[in-house]
């Protein structure tokens, strides 16, 4: 197997493994956070959020990167009548993608309303970031169960720690 990061996705074992533990965990997630649609951008987001889609049964909503070229003249596509979303992707390196997603959907006409429910990670143990905006992003634990408060992330001196904690 030829990979540098995606190696979850790309064998079909490891793929169906990665599929069924993510709808576990988001199936207890929604629970206590319903959320109506499973948000992605790239390769690694899409690698899991078809499946995933198939799977819980909730619609998609695509945030196209616009410096890759594309067959549509859309930058966001999707179920538009959707209230929230979760962000699907494989890790946080430098934040930007999760901050491009929440950004494009923010200021799309058709997606303004929809309020972002959590963030799962399937690929959490490369997670590397020093960016603010995540005090209020809840991480969807993989365990498939809510302990006592999601987790949310927390800005340290020495980079991203995560924290149990109380969200809005």
């Amino acid at each position: 197997m030829i990979s540098s990061y995606l190696h979850r996705v790309f064998d079909p074992a490891k793929l169906a493994k990665t599929v069924e533990q993510a709808a576990n965990s988001l199936w207890a997630w929604e629970k206590e956070f319903p959320f109506d649609a499973i948000a992605f951008t790239g390769v690694s987001g899409a690698a899991l959020a078809f499946p995933l889609s198939v799977r819980i049964g909730k619609p998609l909503i695509c945030v196209r990167k616009n410096e890759i070229p594309a067959h549509s003249t859309q930058d966001i596509e999707g179920d538009s009548s959707i209230n929230s979303y979760i962000i699907v992707d494989d890790c946080v390196d430098t934040g930007a993608t999760v901050k491009t997603i929440i950004r494009d959907i923010k200021k799309s006409w058709d997606f303004s309303h929809a309020e972002l429910k959590g963030v799962y990670l399937y690929d959490v143990d490369s997670l590397w970031c020093e960016m603010d905006f995540y005090n209020d992003i809840m991480l969807i634990p993989k365990d498939g169960g809510i302990k006592e408060n999601p987790r949310k992330f927390q800005k340290t001196s020495g980079g991203l720690s995560w924290e149990w904690g109380s969200c809005r």
